[in-house]
C-alpha cells in the first residue's frame, strides 16, 4: 500500500507537469498495487478523459463509483467523459443528479447548458431550468439551480426576472436577493 501511495503521490506531480502518460502509467500501476483504491481510478479516468479517451474514462469512473466513491466531482468528471463518448441522455442524467444535490455547481450548470444547446438542439436551455423551478413550487433548490445556471452564463436580464419570481415566491432568500442586486448592476 505505502508503494501505491507513493506512485499516486508522484503520478499527481506529473500531471501537474503535464505529463500525462507518465501520469497514466504510475496511476495504473498504483491502482495494481492497491485494486480498491477509488481515489486511483477516479484519477486514471480524469487522466483518460483529458487524453481525449473517453470510454476508458468512463469504465474507471465506473469503478471509482463502484468502490464507494461519490462525489458531484466524479459526477461531473463521468458526465464529462460519457459526453465525450456520444452518451448524452447518461451525461444529462448525472449532471441533473450533481444539481439536485447541490444547485450551486458551477461546473454542472454550465455543462448541462452547453449539453442543452449543442446536443440537445435546445434553443433556450435556461427554460429548462425555469420549467423545473415552476414545476417543484416550493423546492427551493431547483430555483437555485435557475439562478445559478443564469449567473454562470451571465444572463443578466433574464437573471433579473428570474430572482423577481423567486422572491415572489420565497420573499426573504437572500440568495435571490444577492442575484437580483447582481442583475441590477449589469
Amino acid at each position: 500500500r505505502d508503494n501505491a501511495r507513493i506512485l499516486a503521490i508522484r503520478a499527481t506531480a506529473k500531471q501537474r507537469l503535464h505529463e500525462l502518460e507518465a501520469a497514466l502509467a504510475d496511476m495504473e500501476r498504483a491502482v495494481t498495487l492497491d485494486p480498491q483504491r477509488a481515489m486511483g481510478h477516479l484519477n486514471i479516468g480524469r487522466l483518460y478523459l483529458a487524453m481525449g479517451e473517453a470510454h476508458s474514462a468512463v469504465a474507471h469512473f465506473a469503478q471509482a463509483a463502484a468502490l464507494g466513491l461519490n462525489s458531484t466531482d466524479l459526477a461531473c468528471d463521468w458526465a464529462s467523459a460519457l459526453l465525450m463518448s456520444g452518451d448524452v441522455a447518461a451525461a444529462r442524467g448525472l449532471f441533473e443528479k450533481v444539481l439536485a444535490h447541490q444547485p450551486d455547481h458551477a461546473i454542472a450548470n454550465r455543462d448541462l447548458a452547453r449539453l442543452l444547446i449543442e446536443f440537445v438542439g435546445d434553443p433556450d436551455p435556461f427554460a429548462h431550468y425555469q420549467r423545473r423551478a415552476e414545476r417543484e413550487g416550493d423546492n427551493q433548490s431547483a430555483w437555485a439551480a435557475w439562478l445559478n445556471a443564469l449567473t454562470q452564463n451571465s444572463r443578466w436580464a433574464e437573471l433579473d426576472r428570474a430572482a423577481e419570481a423567486a422572491l415572489r415566491r420565497f420573499p426573504d432568500w437572500a440568495e435571490a436577493h444577492l442575484c437580483a442586486a447582481t442583475a441590477e448592476g449589469w
